[in-house]
């Protein structure tokens, strides 16, 4: 049975604003009242932010529309691999910084998880891609082009299944990857001692 699933343009599903625009590089500050949220505390998977790597700071000027809020999408848009992640469980008060677009999903019509998904699946990132340029050296998708991004809206209950299954596959593929890895420090465990290496990588006398 086909099921008939509307579009809604994102715009309509959420508010969007600007991350932190830094004027200098940052310098850690241990007693810096936010911590500051850049691409490279976004996990591998896309699906959580690694708080405990972010640079705690103070910021120079007014911070206030930066904020985070539990349930915030972070949508970063420069680069030729654009993606979106969900912030939940952030430790302390933190910001967001200018590389980032937040979006601040209405919950009732749309789950941050669902709306970050939609936002990383393939067919997007490349519709997302084309409005930004053709053949850019360095992309740069605009506010604009996000907010008129039509995305398919199913029920709450079917986004939380949809989450669901996505949470499971990411999660089949670290158990492979940590799989792989175990079997390949157990594989050159065998090769060390089948050829008299020593645990140094030394070969024995």
């Amino acid at each position: 049975m086909n099921i008939q699933v509307q579009s809604e343009s994102v715009s309509n599903l959420a508010e969007i604003s600007a991350g932190y625009q830094l004027r200098f590089r940052p310098s850690e500050d241990r007693n810096g009242r936010v911590l500051l949220i850049q691409p490279r505390n976004i996990n591998a998977e896309r699906t959580a932010v690694n708080f405990n790597e972010a640079l705690r700071f103070e910021p120079a000027r007014n911070y206030s529309k930066s904020l985070l809020k539990e349930g915030d999408v972070l949508f970063m848009g420069k680069g030729t691999t654009p993606f979106a992640c969900p912030v939940y469980n952030m430790p302390s008060r933190s910001i967001a910084a200018g590389n980032f677009f937040i979006l601040r999903p209405d919950e009732k019509r749309i789950l941050p998880e669902y709306l970050a998904w939609m936002l990383n699946r393939k067919k997007i990132r490349e519709t997302l891609l084309i409005a930004s340029g053709a053949g850019v050296l360095m992309p740069v998708v605009r506010k604009k082009d996000l907010e008129d991004l039509n995305i398919p809206l199913p029920p709450l209950e079917m986004q939380k299944k949809i989450i669901e299954l996505h949470r499971l596959m990411a999660e089949e593929k670290w158990l492979m990857r940590e799989l792989a890895e175990q079997k390949e420090l157990l594989i050159r465990g065998v090769c060390k001692k089948l050829t008299g290496e020593s645990e140094h990588g030394e070969n024995n006398e």
